[in-house]
């Protein structure tokens, strides 16, 4: 199987759109984590 440049090309474009899902799913899941430790104080 040979790799052409347009095919890399496009494997290159996927690849510089893999951080920004990444840096939104890290914002949720810290935001999660203070709403966790809010519940926390509040409640025990």
């Amino acid at each position: 199987m040979m790799l052409t440049i347009v095919d890399f090309g496009v494997f290159i474009a996927i690849l510089a759109q893999i951080p920004d899902p990444i840096r939104k799913l890290t914002n949720v899941l810290g935001k999660l984590q203070k709403v966790l430790v809010s519940v926390d104080s509040v409640f025990f």
